[in-house]
């Protein structure tokens, strides 16, 4: 995989909310950190039931511009090994979660190869209610990777990660 270049996106963007929104509305940003901290330790175990649950489905994967879009569990679990690669593993097993940056799109991490946004799980598909919904439910309202993207950029942050540790 030298050159290819791989986005994984969430394609349910209707559901999908800023995490920068989030920040103004929870005080308290340790649901973000204990999330942050579930996937490294799933990515670390190589625990793929875990992890499939984190990830805001369906997914749109991008190979040298080729989609293929992941609808379901199975379907993750069957591409896990393209998604999610060894140097993507290291990237974010590299990350700290003090480190993660937010902007208008969500919280990213190991320069933008991960993102982390809130994903509303509730029934509705109507767009002003899952906005006026209360985003402190969090039984409507969960974290999700919401995209992981492999480019030329990934080796260098590694690099750079590995001898600041």
């Amino acid at each position: 995989m030298n050159n290819e270049i791989l986005t994984f996106c969430s394609i349910n963007f209707n559901k999908v909310i800023s995490s920068s929104l989030l920040a103004n509305e929870i005080k308290n940003q340790e649901y973000l950190k204990v999330f942050y901290h579930s996937v490294k330790s799933d990515i670390e175990n190589d625990d793929i039931e875990k992890l499939v649950q984190k990830i805001g489905l369906p997914f749109k994967v991008f190979i040298n511009g080729d989609p293929k879009i992941y609808q379901s569990v199975t379907d993750f679990k069957e591409g896990y090994q393209m998604i999610l690669t060894d140097k993507l593993k290291v990237a974010i097993q590299c990350q700290k979660f003090d480190e993660l940056s937010s902007n208008s799109r969500g919280t990213f991490g190991a320069r933008g190869h991960i993102w982390i946004n809130l994903v509303y799980l509730g029934d509705s598909s109507d767009f002003e209610v899952i906005k006026n919904s209360d985003r402190s439910n969090i039984e409507l309202w969960k974290f999700r990777i919401t995209k992981l993207s492999i480019s030329s950029i990934l080796e260098s942050y590694i690099k750079k990660c590995k001898a600041n540790p």
